[in-house]
């Protein structure tokens, strides 16, 4: 904890290693995750190997909702520079940093001021995180769907479906199932098609 007695921090470990830390203000408002209460606000300070960038990643609850709001990846001033194969790690992490921020500081209860809080165990609180991420689950918009056509069709000779899957941090079955809403009479963002065959 800082000096000023206000900020708090856990560690962070990642398959038993210690590689930064879940950082938080004790000041800072208190929201409901399910039947447990947690930061509005968390982020994760990663300090990374040797010469490898830190990252602060921030999340916040919105609207009950689990949601990434701020990245910053800063190379050392002795290392190496900020490189894509960082924003690879970022994409297939960023879902598990959120997890481990909200798990590690969810609460049973809201502490009286000036005393320490009752963290709920590791299983609760992550059952208490994934009810919030499944009702959270991405709407189905115009914009949402305009977007999944124009992708369609940019990327019709490289995977479509895996581009739309990366783009809306879904799996390529809900991006086929939102690509089968395009070809919908109530949508025709893309033309029908048969079995096996690729139209855009």
């Amino acid at each position: 904890m800082s000096p000023s007695g206000w900020i708090a921090r856990l560690p962070l470990e990642m398959d038993g290693n210690p590689v930064g830390w879940i950082v938080w203000d004790q000041r800072g408002d208190l929201v409901e995750l399910g039947d447990l209460v947690c930061p509005r606000e968390v982020s994760i300070r990663l300090s990374g190997a040797r010469d490898q960038p830190s990252l602060t990643a921030t999340f916040e609850i919105r609207n009950g909702e689990p949601t990434c709001v701020d990245v910053q990846v800063s190379a050392k001033s002795t290392g190496r520079g900020v490189r894509p194969v960082d924003f690879e790690v970022i994409r297939r992490q960023l879902n598990q940093w959120m997890d481990e921020a909200f798990k590690s500081t969810a609460q049973t209860t809201v502490a009286p001021p000036g005393q320490e809080p009752q963290f709920a165990d590791e299983r609760t609180a992550h059952a208490a995180y994934e009810a919030a991420r499944k009702n959270s689950r991405r709407k189905i918009t115009d914009a949402l769907l305009t977007e999944t056509a124009a992708l369609y069709r940019e990327y019709i000779d490289e995977k479509p479906l895996q581009k739309i899957a990366q783009r809306f941090e879904v799996s390529e079955r809900t991006a086929a199932r939102y690509v089968e809403i395009c070809r919908s009479d109530e949508y025709g963002l893309l033309p029908k098609t048969t079995s096996g065959q690729k139209k855009a």
